[in-house]
């Protein structure tokens, strides 16, 4: 299972939640919430019942609690899941691949042989090419210059093999 993320920008932080607020928001049992209280540190407004958690002091629980498992990669690096660390490509080949919101770099692990993905901005991609050898570019094209192999240019009008608009029979 993976790890779970607490959403916290609606909350509001000048709010006071109750115990019952922040399990049905956060999607977690009373007794987490309490836990999070007793040994994590989340604070509350005074020791009185019933027990209030500023929304200010909440959000920064919560924002605390989903960078806890994170583990921050340099440009160089990916994430590896099988020996849950950053590890270097094997040879420093990178497989890239384009998505719609930026570049897919395929990789295998140093360490234990296994797939590693990360993904780029499109503008990354002659730092890529730099830092790592890029084997296999999938869909990924420079606007800038255009393709001079285009069928558009080449098209004949005599093709025989082509019919017309008008000639579906």
């Amino acid at each position: 299972m993976g790890k779970r993320l607490y959403r916290h920008r609606n909350l509001s932080y000048w709010w006071c939640y109750d115990l019952d607020e922040i399990a049905n928001h956060c999607d977690v049992h009373v007794q987490t919430v309490r836990a999070w209280i007793k040994s994590e540190g989340l604070q509350t407004t005074d020791s009185n019942n019933p027990l209030l958690v500023y929304g200010l002091d909440l959000i920064a629980f919560l924002k605390k609690q989903n960078d806890k498992g994170k583990c921050r990669t340099a440009f160089e690096q990916f994430y590896c899941m099988s020996c849950k660390e950053a590890c270097p490509a094997l040879q420093t080949k990178v497989a890239l691949e384009q998505k719609p919101n930026g570049l897919c770099a395929k990789a295998i692990c140093r360490t234990c042989k296994s797939k590693m993905n990360k993904t780029f901005k499109l503008n990354d991609f002659q730092k890529l090419k730099r830092a790592f050898n890029v084997v296999d570019v999938s869909q990924l094209y420079d606007c800038e210059v255009p393709t001079l192999k285009t069928h558009i240019d080449g098209h004949s009008k005599d093709n025989e093999f082509e019919s017309l608009q008008g000639d579906l029979v």
